[in-house]
């Protein structure tokens, strides 16, 4: 099983998701991450404000992302920056 799942065609479409993949890759690219990073991600409403924040969990490769407590993850605000807001 790959560990990012690929976003359907639609998905792609869809800004928001457009949007929170720029912003994790910059978020890989601003923490010297390597270019082939997986990660997992997902959008949802934590906040109640009506707009779904994006949850990105970086996979692989382990020894950058993870160590013995688990792997990083990272909360994208949902505010036209998607800057992260907690990692």
């Amino acid at each position: 099983d790959p560990l990012l799942p690929l976003p359907d065609e639609v998905a792609l479409q869809d800004t928001d998701t457009r949007l929170l993949m720029d912003a994790i890759e910059n978020y890989i690219k601003s923490n010297n991450g390597p270019s082939n990073t997986l990660y997992e991600f997902s959008r949802i409403d934590l906040n109640n404000d009506g707009q779904p924040e994006g949850i990105a969990l970086m996979k692989a490769p382990h020894q950058h992302w993870c160590n013995e407590s688990g792997c990083m993850a990272a909360i994208f605000e949902s505010a036209g920056n998607r800057q992260p807001v907690r990692n």
